[in-house]
């Protein structure tokens, strides 16, 4: 993640109000992914930006951050699949640094999801339900609120089973079964890799991670890069077996 601008000098905080003043501040764009003082576009300027945190200039300046593929997207795309019938519902006036970054979330989500959908063994009841997020304003100890706010939807009873999948999917493993008493198996996709093993979260399933989340600093935990999947399953067997044909 990018804090310095293309002059090299260090970004200020965006809570910050020293040594610049500014209205960019995480409470007034909480959509915008204002973390610590990572370079971001909550202005949808050209490119992301930040302001100069070494001396006084109310100018902002930008920053040299790579451009991204479909690939290694930096917008989180959170996609619910559940049981029964199922409608479309989302978060209106979502800021996004750039257009051709949620086209490819977008892409690689449908991608994603079509392909869960048409493994076999799947209950022929389930539908999708897609919930599109961005969660770039949120840290470590925020997950688990973010968590309850897209899944209370879903209704989920002690018991049952889940299926996920994402690039945040060890976080959600560990928030569902927490929070929600649900048996969960997940993959996880980090950096263009499938990451599996076993672990005790509640029960005994395959659960997946990339990373014990216990050793993540908040200012590196950015949800700018998370999506998850999830899915009702007939069982813990059945969660695993589509954990294994994803890898």
């Amino acid at each position: 993640m990018v804090r310095r601008t293309r002059s090299g000098a260090v970004c200020q905080h965006w809570s910050s109000q020293r040594p610049n003043r500014h209205k960019f501040s995480p409470d007034n764009y909480p959509l915008s992914g204002l973390i610590q003082n990572f370079c971001r576009n909550p202005s949808d300027d050209a490119a992301p930006w930040c302001y100069n945190g070494e001396k006084r200039n109310p100018e902002k300046e930008l920053c040299e951050v790579p451009m991204c593929t479909s690939d290694s997207v930096v917008v989180s795309v959170h996609e619910i699949l559940r049981g029964g019938e199922g409608e479309e519902e989302g978060v209106e006036d979502l800021r996004c640094p750039s257009k051709y970054l949620l086209d490819a979330a977008s892409a690689r989500a449908r991608k994603k999801y079509d392909r869960l959908s048409n493994m076999k063994g799947l209950d022929p009841t389930t539908t999708p339900l897609h919930v599109y997020s961005f969660y770039g304003h949120t840290s470590l100890s925020q997950w688990d609120h973010i968590v309850r706010a897209h899944v209370d939807r879903l209704h989920l009873q002690k018991g049952q089973t889940v299926f996920e999948s994402g690039s945040a999917a060890g976080a959600f493993v560990d928030s569902l079964a927490r929070q929600y008493g649900v048996k969960v198996a997940g993959v996880d996709i980090s950096q263009g890799l499938v990451v599996i093993s076993r672990s005790r979260v509640n029960g005994t399933f395959c659960a997946a991670s990339a990373t014990d989340l216990d050793f993540i600093p908040d200012e590196s935990f950015d949800h700018a890069v998370s999506f998850a999947v999830l899915m009702y399953v007939s069982g813990v067997t059945k969660a695993c077996q589509i954990a294994r044909e994803l890898v």
